[in-house]
């Protein structure tokens, strides 16, 4: 994978976003979405909203009833996908949200933010088992990879081999970036904890208190419940509990190479990520 050509970020964002400069990047399918959910959760709060209304409309779209364009940046504008804000040709951004409250915008490039030095950025990184699972669910679900048993096993393989060079990377501009960037691992258990997310909003310059990234990890974990006992999900939403030997087709020498691939890069980011409580 050339990290230079993997997802760039299009000329046109920075057209259309010229001030933006806090970034959170993820390889696909890492829990982002959660992430964004809860830093829209403590805006919203920290502007006197109800933060209610984001879990209410993620449940929504999650649950199969809205389009699935119809996403949470579209709904709040604090924390929007640049990839969907280029096909929306704009930034809207909730103006009851405090402009002191500096928009957060997602992407999967590292190399693109060579456009804008000294930006502050969030890297997420997941079990990459549990990348690999989500992947093979959304693929079959959007049609990018059909029953064919003989497709998973090369599927899986440039998967791997693609996160495997994104956190590579993104060890890499760890290395040099300095206190403006932190890297953070999605959990377990419950995906983010109090002295995660307390890291990540210091560094967003989001003036955030411990008891107000707990209450929102609160409703964060509440909706998680909700979204589990709706018996519209194959598996458990926000856990990393699922396990490759339940893919049809997944084969024990597969798994093996899968684990085998991902090992130390794994160990080298969970050196550096963020300590959990």
């Amino acid at each position: 994978m050339d990290s230079k050509s993997y997802m760039p970020i299009p000329d046109r964002f920075w057209e259309i976003a010229p001030e933006a400069d806090r970034f959170l990047v993820c390889y696909p399918r890492s829990g982002s979405r959660w992430l964004r959910l809860l830093l829209s959760d403590i805006a919203f709060c920290l502007s006197d909203l109800d933060p209610g209304q984001l879990y209410e409309r993620r449940y929504i779209v999650e649950t199969g009833g809205a389009p699935t364009h119809h996403n949470m940046s579209a709904m709040d504008g604090f924390c929007p996908d640049i990839y969907t804000l280029i096909q929306e040709a704009g930034v809207e951004r909730n103006p009851a949200i405090k402009p002191s409250l500096v928009s957060v915008f997602r992407s999967h490039s590292l190399a693109s933010l060579d456009q804008c030095p000294g930006c502050r950025v969030i890297y997420l990184f997941r079990n990459p088992t549990s990348v690999l699972l989500s992947y093979i669910h959304f693929a079959r679900c959007t049609g990018h990879l059909g029953d064919d048993l003989a497709d998973l096993e090369p599927f899986c393989i440039a998967r791997v081999e693609e996160w495997v060079k994104h956190v590579e990377d993104a060890i890499l501009y760890m290395e040099t970036a300095g206190e403006r960037v932190c890297m953070v691992r999605y959990l377990d258990e419950v995906p983010f904890s109090v002295s995660q997310v307390g890291k990540i909003v210091a560094i967003l310059g989001i003036p955030a208190s411990k008891i107000l990234i707990s209450q929102a990890l609160v409703r964060f974990e509440k909706l998680l419940g909700r979204l589990n006992r709706s018996g519209c999900f194959a598996y458990a939403r926000g856990s990393n509990q699922g396990q490759l030997q339940s893919v049809a087709g997944m084969t024990p020498e597969l798994i093996k190479a899968v684990q085998g691939r991902i090992k130390t890069t794994f160990e080298r980011a969970n050196r550096l990520a963020v300590a959990a409580d």
